[in-house]
C-alpha cells in the first residue's frame, strides 16, 4: 500500500476517496496482508503482564495468535 495510513481517521478519509466497491475491497484485502506480515504472532491468555482478558492486547492482533481461555482447554485460533 502506497498510502501511510496510521490513523482511524486517515483510513475513513481514504476509503471515502475510493470509487467502487471493488476499489473497496482491494483496499480492504491490501490493509489485511500489511497488518498480517507486520504484527508478531503472540499466546493471548489472562496471565499476559497480570492483566485481565480485553485488556492485554492493543492493536491488531495477528490471525495465527493462540487464545487461552483456560490451562484445561486447548488454545483456539
Amino acid at each position: 500500500m502506497s498510502q501511510n495510513l496510521n490513523s482511524f481517521r486517515d483510513i475513513i478519509a481514504y476509503i471515502n476517496s475510493l470509487e467502487n466497491e471493488e476499489q473497496i475491497k482491494e483496499f480492504v484485502m491490501s490493509r489485511l496482508e500489511e497488518l498480517e506480515n507486520n504484527s508478531k504472532k503472540r499466546t493471548i491468555d489472562k496471565s499476559n503482564n497480570g492483566r485481565l482478558i480485553g485488556t492485554i492486547a492493543e492493536g491488531y492482533i495477528n490471525s495465527d495468535s493462540p487464545i487461552v481461555t483456560s490451562y484445561m482447554v486447548d488454545p483456539f485460533i
